[in-house]
């Protein structure tokens, strides 16, 4: 089965920081950097000054911003260039070619990686350290597959993760925990211009599949509807007693896409039904699963008075429907009450787990 590919960041830059091994809360203070760092990245003979910062949540901001700005950079260049900011090679295979040239002619470039993970049954959301999640993830996922291998598919089609974990539910095989992947990216190219990208992939499946939605919001900006485009992209396993298993994958353009404003806010996000295992209910069926969901999400705006310098949050939201009766598709909406200043999602009438990454952009005038 296809897996989510990354570059190691370790091939075209060291940075060495200490990140404590704990869990943390949500992003209630996710702008305070516990750690600052600094390098300078040379590629293609190009300088380009980096700064990191890791807050309390463990999210990881990388960022470029250049007093001498680089000529019109090379696709190459670039893709190197957000690699070293921490995007994986999978988002960047997503950016359109007009987001991909944008990041080409930007000065200003912010990526920000959230790991977090959600427990079903408490309603308990939380962030980690990279290593953790993925660490974690991959225990999750090995014991599902051994579940799996031991007993079957349940002939439940909403059960979706199995394995034998202490915090199963009491259905037998029913796994409550998901961890995802957050990056969000903010470009600058002059102008006031600006571009906004957001991915989220699932590194274990949710139990419950609905509605989900993906995008962000930023404060004193503009959103440029027809800039707006998404896509889902997923592994797909087709698994039938007797035969061999077999795998595939494919890709879906997000269609409901959606904007809105509110007290300063404007972002835009598009709307999207999780894909649902199917799983058979005769001996001899053939079950369908899906796994490696990645969302990605991008859209260009403006920032209000661009000729002042100022400062502003760009906040990247993944929203997945954990519970609703309501089959229609939802509407988005503007929450301002939630653990972080602003964030964009489906209509609060409806159960969700909610997943952010937040940039703080310095604009210049």
């Amino acid at each position: 089965m296809k897996k989510v590919s990354t570059i190691l960041l370790s091939s075209l830059l060291c940075i060495t920081c200490s990140v404590p091994a704990s869990a943390s809360s949500p992003l209630l203070d996710q702008m305070s950097p516990t750690e600052i760092s600094t390098e300078t990245l040379v590629i293609d003979g190009n300088t380009f000054p980096i700064v990191e910062r890791i807050d309390n949540s463990h999210t990881v901001t990388r960022t470029y911003e250049s007093d001498s700005p680089v000529a019109v950079k090379s696709i190459d260049t670039t893709k190197s260039l957000l690699i070293s900011l921490g995007m994986n090679e999978e988002s960047i295979n997503k950016l359109s070619t007009d987001a991909l040239n944008f990041l080409a002619e930007s000065d200003d470039i912010s990526i920000s990686v959230s790991y977090s993970s959600f427990d079903a049954a408490t309603g308990e959301l939380t962030y980690l350290p990279k290593e953790e999640a993925l660490q974690a993830a991959a225990e999750l996922s090995a014991q599902q597959d051994a579940y799996i291998s031991e007993h079957g598919y349940p002939s439940v089609p909403e059960i979706s993760t199995f394995g034998t974990k202490p915090n199963e539910s009491d259905v037998p095989g029913e796994f409550l925990d998901s961890y995802m992947e957050m990056t969000h990216t903010v470009a600058h190219k002059g102008a006031g211009k600006y571009l906004f990208t957001t991915d989220a992939t699932w590194l274990t499946m949710p139990f419950f599949r609905g509605y989900d939605s993906i995008g962000s919001c930023a404060m004193d900006c503009t959103v440029t509807p027809s800039t707006a485009e998404g896509s889902i992209t997923y592994d797909i396993a087709y698994v039938m007693a007797g035969s061999e298993t077999t795998y595939s994958d494919d890709e879906e353009t997000i269609g409901d896409i959606q904007w809105k404003s509110k007290e300063g806010w404007a972002g835009i996000a598009g709307v999207f039904n999780l894909p649902d295992n199917v799983v058979s209910d005769y001996v001899g069926g053939m079950d369908i699963i899906y796994s490696n969901v990645h969302a990605h999400f991008e859209y260009s705006g403006h920032v209000a008075s661009p000729d002042e310098t100022r400062w502003f949050n760009s906040i990247a939201t993944y929203d997945h429907s954990t519970f609703n009766i309501d089959v229609s598709s939802p509407t988005v909406g503007i929450d301002l009450s939630g653990n972080v200043s602003a964030s964009i999602g489906l209509s609060l009438n409806r159960s969700t787990d909610t997943r952010n990454a937040i940039v703080e952009v310095t604009h210049s005038a």
